[in-house]
């Protein structure tokens, strides 16, 4: 219970001066009761109003994205998590915020303004139509897909407006994009993807390390900016075409042409234990425990901003902790106290 107090404490003080109100998640045991307080995700979507933050408490079961499509329409609030901080292992807030299926935005409408923060999502994310939606500081694993054909009917669409800052997303599944998308901002990710990258179009993707197994890596779209990224095992066999790269590493198998241009890259083969700290990062595989510290600022310490080429450059680099609220480990107060006296309350946390 200590643990659920200090990590509600620590929420309501970093967010209490910009949400309207503050819904809280939880499905563990002995979870607390209210008007505010709800056991799934559901239930707290459909009671938002504009400006909530839903603040989803770590779990051992994780939490399950609706399938009620009004849900999927819902805007105008954030979902917040504890984030990926890997270091809360030996504390005894124990878990993560994991919403377990599949997360899907836009059905009927086309829903603005939802942020995420701090969330693992296992099952994947889908866009339906969207627009003015960001996720940071997250996980996100399985498939990145946009305007998808859902159910074999008519495609959905357009999203535009999406921003992704400072995730890890495990993209097994690849990456894909069936409809209309516009103004797609990548910034400050790892992306490791399992499958081919595809028509990743009208986007900008800024200081992101990007790489596939050595099975896989063809990458296609159209009218793209690649600036300041690490872009490793992929190919371009049909075409990154009317793209501009400008101050990118990456490997002679990356092709550009229709009517691409670009400046001071960097076109060489990539070992990246040549280029971190840490000499079990491989191309074919991710872990979140790998030291992202450069190594070798002859080649990546080049960017056009005079930061690091890649995810720890920029102005928000990527951290090894992506998102770690303090989480309070001790509270010692006194058992008494005279009235009109101030006791001495101590309090120890961990985090940023």
């Amino acid at each position: 219970m200590k643990s659920l107090f200090s990590f509600l404490l620590v929420i309501l003080i970093s967010f209490s001066a910009f949400a309207q109100r503050m819904l809280i998640v939880d499905n563990n045991d002995n979870a607390p009761t209210g008007s505010l307080y709800f056991t799934n995700l559901e239930q707290a979507i459909l009671s938002v109003e504009a400006g909530d933050v839903i603040l989803l408490v770590p779990s051992n079961s994780g939490y399950e994205w609706p399938v009620n499509s009004v849900v999927w329409d819902k805007e105008n609030y954030s979902i917040v998590g504890v984030g990926l901080n890997t270091d809360l292992d030996n504390v005894p807030l124990r878990g993560r915020s994991i919403i377990t299926n599949e997360v899907i935005i836009g059905f009927d409408q086309i829903p603005s303004n939802v942020t995420f923060d701090g969330i693992v999502f296992q099952g994947g994310f889908t866009f339906l139509n969207a627009h003015n939606i960001t996720i940071k500081n997250s996980e996100i694993n399985r498939e990145l897909r946009f305007s998808y054909n859902r159910g074999g009917g008519a495609l959905h669409g357009p999203t535009t407006n999406v921003i992704f800052r400072n995730n890890i997303m495990l993209l097994t599944s690849g990456l894909d994009i069936e409809g209309t998308v516009n103004a797609l901002v990548y910034e400050n990710n790892v992306i490791f993807t399992g499958a081919d990258f595809c028509d990743i179009s009208f986007a900008t993707l800024n200081h992101n390390l990007i790489f596939s197994t050595p099975s896989s890596g063809e990458i296609t779209g159209i009218e793209n900016q690649f600036n300041n990224n690490i872009i490793a095992n992929y190919q371009a066999t049909s075409g990154l075409t009317r793209s501009v790269f400008s101050y990118n590493l990456y490997e002679t198998t990356l092709g550009q042409n229709d009517g691409s241009s670009g400046e001071a890259n960097i076109i060489t083969s990539i070992d990246l234990t040549t280029l971190f700290d840490d000499s079990r990062i491989t191309i074919g595989s991710w872990n979140r425990e790998w030291n992202l510290t450069s190594n070798n600022s002859d080649i990546i310490g080049r960017a056009k901003d005079g930061t690091n080429i890649g995810p720890t450059g920029g102005n928000i680099p990527f951290k090894k902790i992506a998102f770690s609220l303090p989480v309070i480990t001790d509270l010692i107060a006194p058992t008494t106290f005279k009235l009109g006296t101030n006791p001495e309350i101590t309090v120890k946390a961990k985090g940023n």
